[in-house]
């Protein structure tokens, strides 16, 4: 119960502090100061807070957090509140670990620009030589074993604009559009949603231009050529294309996922294994070298919402992972 309202006063603290990607530090000092007030020596690296750099194995999350109207409150167990699960809820994790942990053996990453530019786990990628990391996201305490590859793109869809009174003299941009999604998600080997559309004005026509965002993300083993291929194929037939931004995917094998079962075994909880559909820092790790996996408390599909929530039990059990894991690394240097 103590640890319950230790992790519930932590989340309040780190929630009610905003931290937008590129203005983490106000965040990041807060969280250097609780750091400094147990004894660890911190280390910053444009804008990241780290601690035991030497390490061979670290536990990294991000700062940033993604504004949406929230705020935080404790209902049934959960906290919610902005930025309260996607990532908070680690970095409350992190340093619940931290006050329980007498001779670090892992070290700590707090990221900045997660959200937008990934720009932290860059440079920690950059300046350090290849680790084992556990990077921690929302997974609701799932081993993940594949990171998902991901296409954003701007499709600008061409009508003919006429009169709205005589439609069928026109072309309308913003149902060629509607189509496009259509056939986009019939084609591809992905799930594809649009993210933002727009189209159309005050004036009384037939618009004649209509431009749509659209994510579309698909499993390690189908190759991004292959669906950044077909997608600006189909797009093409209605008009231009733009990548805006593209990831290949990949799978999380290594040691680090093992030595992150173990440690969930030690603490006789079943691993229990799935994916992470989105981007994430571990991504930048895994092209440079790292030995990475993604885990940690909360529910992916409620971040970025007003209804963003994470289980305080769950924050504490990753604590927990987190201390077993150092634990394992002591006994085995």
């Amino acid at each position: 119960m103590e640890e319950i309202k230790r992790a519930a006063e932590l989340l309040r603290r780190l929630v009610r502090t905003p931290s937008p990607p590129g203005r983490e530090g106000e965040l990041a000092e807060q969280i250097a100061a609780e750091l400094e007030k147990l004894g660890y020596e911190t280390r910053h690296l444009h804008g990241n807070l780290l601690i035991n750099t030497h390490a061979d194995f670290w536990v990294a999350t991000h700062m940033d957090t993604l504004t949406v109207s929230g705020r935080f409150r404790i209902s049934g167990g959960f906290a919610y509140g902005a930025g309260v699960c996607d990532a908070k809820a680690g970095i409350a994790a992190m340093l619940l670990a931290l006050e329980q942990i007498d001779v670090p053996e892992l070290g700590f990453a707090f990221l900045v620009e997660e959200e937008t530019t990934g720009r932290g786990s860059a440079l920690v990628a950059e300046r350090f030589s290849p680790k084992q990391c556990v990077v921690l996201e929302p997974t609701r305490l799932r081993i993940a074993t594949e990171q998902y590859g991901g296409l954003e793109l701007m499709f600008t869809v061409s009508g003919r604009a006429a009169h709205a009174a005589v439609p069928e003299r026109g072309e309308n941009a913003i149902e060629r559009a509607f189509e496009l999604l259509e056939r986009l998600k019939k084609r591809l080997p992905a799930r594809v949603s649009p993210l933002r559309i727009e189209g159309g004005s005050d004036i009384y026509a037939i618009p004649e231009s209509c431009s749509v965002v659209v994510d579309v993300i698909f499993p390690p083993g189908i190759p991004l050529e292959k669906v950044r291929r077909r997608a600006i194929e189909i797009g093409r037939a209605y008009g231009s294309v733009e990548v805006v931004e593209e990831e290949e995917g990949f799978f999380l094998e290594g040691k680090a996922p093992e030595l992150l079962k173990e440690a969930l075994r030690r603490l006789q909880l079943e691993p229990v294994y799935g994916s992470m559909p989105s981007w994430c820092d571990a991504s930048n790790l895994k092209k440079a070298g790292w030995d990475v996996v993604v885990f940690g408390p909360g529910e992916l599909a409620l971040c970025h919402t007003r209804e963003e929530r994470v289980s305080l039990s769950e924050v504490v059990l990753t604590s927990r992972v987190i201390e077993e894991l150092n634990r394992l690394l002591k006994l085995k240097s």
